[in-house]
């Protein structure tokens, strides 16, 4: 690459490298070839420092532009919120409904409807009995566009509950797992009530 490199980072594996500097952007490297995977432009300052997560699935970096940020390295999506974007309806917020102080770690990844500020996981308009992977423009993870279950009580119930690394290997989604299943059926009903406006399916 062109350009000053003030961070590099190898994988947990061995086989991959980070590279990031000057330019902004995140490179990752096949350390056997030379090639390279992938290049997000992540960044519009100084990348000073990047990493892989453990897995060696998402990358983390941190700029000038006091900012850091998670990376999809499949991808190349930004995780969590893309700016401080609190528009729109927050009922989570005010409701007295169990499942609520839960779904606040959804918002941060999920917008309510296809109106709403994007955000790095699909919107959740129409979820309850959606296809997985069916929101149109939206760039899903391999692990999501081969599969064809719906999403309901079920589905969302064993999500949750193992945890999207094993309901879904290889999603890009971060690891949410609620192991109480008290808690984790509040929730799955609070998803419903919000996508549904409450009425049973």
């Amino acid at each position: 690459r062109t350009g000053q490199v003030y961070a590099a980072a190898v994988s947990p594996d061995g086989r991959r490298a980070l590279s990031a500097g000057r330019d902004g952007r995140l490179m990752e490297w096949d350390l056997a070839t030379g090639a390279i995977l992938t290049t997000i432009p992540a960044h519009e300052k100084i990348i000073w420092a990047a990493r892989f997560a453990p897995d060696g699935r998402f990358a983390l970096t941190a700029s000038a532009d006091e900012t850091t940020a998670v990376w999809h390295l499949e991808t190349g999506d930004r995780i969590g919120l893309k700016a401080s974007d609190k528009t729109g309806k927050q009922p989570w917020l005010s409701s007295d409904h169990p499942g609520a102080r839960l779904y606040t770690k959804c918002a941060n990844c999920h917008a309510l409807n296809a109106q709403a500020a994007s955000r790095s996981g699909p919107h959740f308009e129409g979820l309850w009995g959606r296809r997985v992977g069916a929101v149109e423009g939206y760039n899903y993870s391999g692990a999501l566009r081969n599969k064809s279950f719906t999403w309901n009580e079920k589905t969302l119930f064993d999500l949750f509950y193992q945890g999207p690394d094993k309901f879904l290997p290889g999603t890009k989604m971060p690891v949410q797992q609620v192991p109480d299943k008290e808690q984790l059926a509040n929730l799955v009903d609070y998803l419903r009530v919000l996508t549904t406006g409450g009425a049973k399916q």
